[in-house]
Formats: structure tokens, C-alpha cells, sequence
């Protein structure tokens, strides 16, 4: 018999985030993720893309625990963009047709393998 209290749950997102005006893609230069890591420490973290910010809850014993974490997650991490002058937005999967505009720097790994996968 399976103990499905073993289990446990947990939740990453990354938000994509963009210019309330005009609705492109901005770099946040970082600031969401220093300034969530003083409030949510290291449930907040970078990544690549600069114009991405990636949360994760704790790990949780069950759903209602996880639902709980993401939802104050969220709710810090629209406050501290709010503050930027910025929207987030749940970032969608990239499908190869529609190609986001690279925003990360001279040299990353990304962009390297973009350059490489277009030719």
C-alpha cells in the first residue's frame, strides 16, 4: 500500500516582465530579485533572461500548503514590481515560432545558443 503522506509538493514560476505602457519586455537590471530576496529570501532568484524572474515555494507537505505559498509569492512579487514602475506576468512557453527578444548580456550561454540555433 502506497503512503501518500511521503509525497510532498512544491511550485515554481517566472514571471516575464514588461512595461505597463507599451507591453514589451524589460530588463528589471535585477532589482525585483534583490529586493524579493529581502523580503522572501531564497525563494526569488534570476534568471538568464533578464526580463524573467523566477519564484518557488517551500518544499510542502500538500496542496493547500503550496497553494498558500505561491499566493504570497505573487502577491510580493506584483508589490515589489508595482514599486519599479513595471508589470509581471506569468511568462508562457516559448514556442520556436515566436522568438522573444533576447534581453541578456553580451556572451551568455542563451544567446549563444540562439545564435547558433538560427543559422
Amino acid at each position: 500500500m502506497i503512503n501518500y503522506k511521503q509525497f510532498t509538493v512544491g511550485i515554481e514560476e517566472e514571471y516575464m516582465v514588461i512595461d505597463p505602457a507599451t507591453k514589451a519586455l524589460i530588463s528589471h537590471e535585477q532589482k525585483i530579485v534583490a529586493e524579493g530576496q529581502k523580503i522572501i529570501s531564497e525563494k526569488v532568484k534570476a534568471e538568464m533572461h533578464q526580463a524573467v524572474v523566477e519564484v518557488g515555494t517551500d518544499v510542502c507537505a500538500n496542496i493547500e500548503e503550496a497553494r498558500h505559498d505561491i499566493y504570497n509569492l505573487r502577491k510580493t512579487i506584483h508589490g515589489i514590481a508595482e514599486c519599479q514602475l513595471c508589470k509581471v506576468f506569468p511568462a508562457p512557453c516559448v514556442c520556436p515560432e515566436r522568438q522573444l527578444p533576447f534581453l541578456g548580456r553580451e556572451g551568455d550561454r542563451l544567446q549563444i545558443i540562439q545564435n547558433q540555433s538560427i543559422r
